[in-house]
Protein backbone atom coordinates (compact mmCIF):
# COMPACT_ATOMS: atom_id res chain seq x y z
CA UNK A 1 0.00 0.00 0.00
CA UNK A 2 2.75 2.40 0.91
CA UNK A 3 4.59 1.55 -2.31
CA UNK A 4 1.55 2.31 -4.46
CA UNK A 5 1.03 5.67 -2.72
CA UNK A 6 4.66 6.50 -3.36
CA UNK A 7 4.30 5.75 -7.08
CA UNK A 8 1.28 7.99 -7.40
CA UNK A 9 3.02 10.81 -5.57
CA UNK A 10 6.12 10.65 -7.80
CA UNK A 11 4.32 10.29 -11.15
CA UNK A 12 3.09 13.92 -11.49
CA UNK A 13 6.53 15.24 -10.60
CA UNK A 14 8.17 13.08 -13.29
CA UNK A 15 5.55 13.92 -15.92
CA UNK A 16 6.64 17.56 -15.96
CA UNK A 17 10.13 16.67 -17.16
CA UNK A 18 9.23 14.00 -19.67
CA UNK A 19 10.37 14.52 -23.26
CA UNK A 20 7.80 15.83 -25.68
CA UNK A 21 6.59 18.63 -23.44
CA UNK A 22 4.76 21.47 -25.13
CA UNK A 23 6.82 24.51 -26.05
CA UNK A 24 4.66 27.37 -24.75
CA UNK A 25 6.36 29.87 -27.05
CA UNK A 26 5.47 27.84 -30.13
CA UNK A 27 1.94 27.29 -28.84
CA UNK A 28 1.35 31.00 -28.25
CA UNK A 29 2.62 31.85 -31.75
CA UNK A 30 0.18 29.45 -33.35
CA UNK A 31 -2.68 30.77 -31.22
CA UNK A 32 -1.90 34.35 -32.20
CA UNK A 33 -1.62 33.45 -35.87
CA UNK A 34 -4.87 31.50 -35.70
CA UNK A 35 -6.77 34.36 -34.09
CA UNK A 36 -5.36 36.82 -36.63
CA UNK A 37 -6.46 34.57 -39.48
CA UNK A 38 -9.93 34.22 -37.95
CA UNK A 39 -10.27 37.98 -37.63
CA UNK A 40 -9.09 38.47 -41.19
CA UNK A 41 -11.66 35.97 -42.45
CA UNK A 42 -14.46 37.59 -40.43
CA UNK A 43 -13.66 40.96 -42.00
CA UNK A 44 -13.95 39.41 -45.43
CA UNK A 45 -10.32 39.39 -46.45
CA UNK A 46 -8.63 41.84 -48.78
CA UNK A 47 -9.96 40.49 -52.06
CA UNK A 48 -13.61 40.76 -51.10
CA UNK A 49 -13.31 44.45 -50.17
CA UNK A 50 -14.62 46.73 -52.91
CA UNK A 51 -15.54 50.38 -53.30
CA UNK A 52 -19.09 51.66 -53.27
CA UNK A 53 -20.19 54.17 -55.93
CA UNK A 54 -19.19 57.06 -53.67
CA UNK A 55 -15.73 55.58 -53.02
CA UNK A 56 -16.36 54.15 -49.56
CA UNK A 57 -14.69 50.83 -48.93
CA UNK A 58 -17.31 48.13 -48.30
CA UNK A 59 -17.18 44.36 -48.21
CA UNK A 60 -18.41 42.14 -51.01
CA UNK A 61 -21.15 40.96 -48.68
CA UNK A 62 -22.37 44.54 -48.16
CA UNK A 63 -22.27 45.19 -51.89
CA UNK A 64 -24.38 42.08 -52.50
CA UNK A 65 -26.91 43.25 -49.90
CA UNK A 66 -27.11 46.70 -51.48
CA UNK A 67 -27.57 45.25 -54.93
CA UNK A 68 -30.41 43.07 -53.64
CA UNK A 69 -32.42 45.96 -52.15
CA UNK A 70 -34.79 46.31 -55.16
CA UNK A 71 -35.62 42.60 -55.02
CA UNK A 72 -36.11 42.68 -51.25
CA UNK A 73 -38.31 45.75 -51.60
CA UNK A 74 -40.49 43.94 -54.13
CA UNK A 75 -40.61 40.84 -51.94
CA UNK A 76 -41.28 42.39 -48.52
CA UNK A 77 -42.76 45.73 -49.54
CA UNK A 78 -41.09 49.11 -49.70
CA UNK A 79 -42.33 50.07 -46.22
CA UNK A 80 -40.79 47.08 -44.45
CA UNK A 81 -38.58 48.37 -41.58
CA UNK A 82 -35.68 46.13 -42.51
CA UNK A 83 -35.79 47.12 -46.15
CA UNK A 84 -35.92 50.84 -45.32
CA UNK A 85 -32.94 50.55 -42.92
CA UNK A 86 -30.95 48.59 -45.49
CA UNK A 87 -31.82 51.05 -48.25
CA UNK A 88 -30.79 53.99 -46.03
CA UNK A 89 -27.44 52.37 -45.25
CA UNK A 90 -26.88 51.63 -48.93
CA UNK A 91 -27.78 55.21 -49.89
CA UNK A 92 -25.03 56.40 -47.52
CA UNK A 93 -22.63 54.15 -49.39
CA UNK A 94 -23.65 55.80 -52.64
CA UNK A 95 -26.20 53.39 -54.09
CA UNK A 96 -29.26 55.03 -55.64
CA UNK A 97 -32.59 53.31 -56.19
Amino acid sequence: MLLSLGLFAVTPALAQDMPGAVDLGALSRTQVQSSMADGYAERGGARSTVRAPNGLQISAKSRAYCESVPGLSARYGPNSPRVTRLAAACRQAGYRY
